[in-house]
């Protein structure tokens, strides 16, 4: 089969010419299939369904679509209806942070992979969404990450009226996590108001707000691990460990149609092997299609090291001076791992200096999410935190430790002089509490 594909027709002027073209381009090239790009086809942006059509009764075979044109509501209900309009896989120009994977099956239902929100600052606006949310019939989160997960309450303020499924614990975090974002994002657009009030700017509307994180929270689905099930008419879908935080996943899909089937796999996240708290990796032997995140993909890791032993030789050292540690840490995921690491020497009796120091975890965030990795992690822990289990012991809680929740107790911490370890977030230290941490101890 010869496929002939015509890239961006630009305007009036690349639109008429390509027209009168496609029925010789048929006999020139003995081309079976014809495919012409129509994104910018309307005065160099963007196409309307006359304009569509028209290309398709000159001779196309298939037409593909940019990212802005599913957000041209007029065209949509055309693009969804006609099966020889090719939507895109994902959008080229997404900006880090804020993934998502869209695809569409011949029975016309439509599925998100991950609904992500920017973190930080960045030139483009990862916060908007590029598609139609009432257009979109299943979402599934691979994991609680907000880079992942953020943007579901903008989805469902916007329209998205249909499932949301993921692991049992993922739900659990995000139970929290969607909750915090939404508290965040009121507070920026209430601070932003109260700057633009007094420069006579409009007023701000947040991202979205806790009623609607609330919303989406309810329409969480859950599934677990291997669990192979029908999503749709044609769909079989399974989650797998992905090894990168407590309830992580890679999605597999099997698609059928038209008789032929093809397993497509999302990867999510991944994590290394040997890591505490969380199982390795499990493998997926085969596939058709694998969507991977690749943002460590250029680089080895590090052999294996005594973290514990490595952690408990700077504590040491920095005791030892009168000093603090402080440390910008994940609310999820990497703050509970550090709790496991200090309760490791904790025990074992590895800090010389000051073996009765104390702990502090400044974030509620962090707080909420240590309590979800406190309870019910049946199905997901490694052997080696079972053992701790069983053996008594609690994996995040040890002599010294403090979950701190109020402003007052955050600001106390800067007035002890005595060493200490406040474990903070925002773990990029962009925002949040250790902002003034950073602040009391460098300087």
């Amino acid at each position: 089969m010869k496929i002939v594909y015509c890239g961006d027709v630009v305007g009036r002027a690349g639109r008429d010419a390509v027209l009168h073209n496609l029925p010789l381009m048929r006999e020139k090239y003995k081309a079976d299939v014809i495919i012409v790009n129509v994104e910018n086809a309307a005065h160099g942006f963007g196409v309307t369904p006359g304009i569509a059509r028209e290309f398709l009764e000159r001779g196309a075979d298939l037409l593909t679509t940019g990212n802005h044109v599913w957000q041209q509501r007029d065209i949509i209900p055309f693009l969804d209806e006609n099966k020889r309009i090719i939507r895109p896989l994902n959008y080229p120009d997404s900006a880090p942070g804020r993934g998502f994977a869209e695809f569409e099956l011949l029975n016309g239902k439509k599925i998100l992979i991950d609904c992500g929100l920017q973190q930080g600052k960045d030139e483009h606006d990862g916060n908007t969404l590029d598609f139609a949310p009432n257009y979109i019939d299943y979402v599934l989160i691979t994991h609680a990450h907000i880079d992942h997960s953020g943007r579901l309450p903008l989805l469902v303020k916007e329209g998205f009226n249909g499932r949301i499924l993921t692991t049992g614990l993922t739900a659990q975090l995000l139970s929290v996590m969607l909750r915090d974002s939404a508290h965040i994002q009121e507070g920026d657009a209430n601070w932003h108001n109260q700057k633009g009030k007094r420069a006579g700017l409009p007023p701000v509307e947040p991202l979205y707000t806790l009623m609607d994180a609330e919303e989406a929270i309810q329409m969480l689905e859950t599934v677990e691990y291997g669990w192979l099930f029908d999503l749709c008419e044609g769909v079989k879908v399974r989650f797998t460990d992905a090894g990168h935080l407590l309830g992580s996943s890679c999605v597999e899909i099997w698609a059928t149609e038209n008789g032929v089937t093809k397993k497509i796999v999302f990867s999510g996240d991944l994590g290394n092997e040997a890591q505490p708290i969380i199982r390795d990796p499990s493998f997926v032997d085969e596939a058709d299609y694998v969507v991977m995140e690749s943002t460590y993909g250029d680089r080895n890791h590090e052999p294996p090291e005594s973290y514990a032993g490595a952690l408990a030789d700077l504590i040491d050292e920095v005791f030892a001076k009168g000093g603090n540690i402080v440390i910008p840490s994940f609310a999820v995921g990497r703050t509970q791992e550090l709790l496991y690491y200090l309760r490791e020497i904790k025990r074992d009796g590895l800090v010389q200096s000051l073996p009765s120091f104390k702990v502090y975890v400044d974030s509620p965030l962090a707080s909420e999410a240590t309590k979800i990795y406190s309870g019910n992690l049946k199905g997901y822990l490694d052997d080696d935190a079972i053992a701790v289990i069983q053996g008594g012991e609690n994996l995040f809680t040890f002599p010294g430790l403090t979950l701190t929740q109020s402003t007052e107790e955050s600001r106390a911490l800067n007035d002890d002089k005595t060493p200490k370890i406040i474990i903070s977030a925002s773990g990029m230290c962009d925002a949040g509490r250790i902002r003034h941490h950073l602040k009391h101890n460098l300087w």
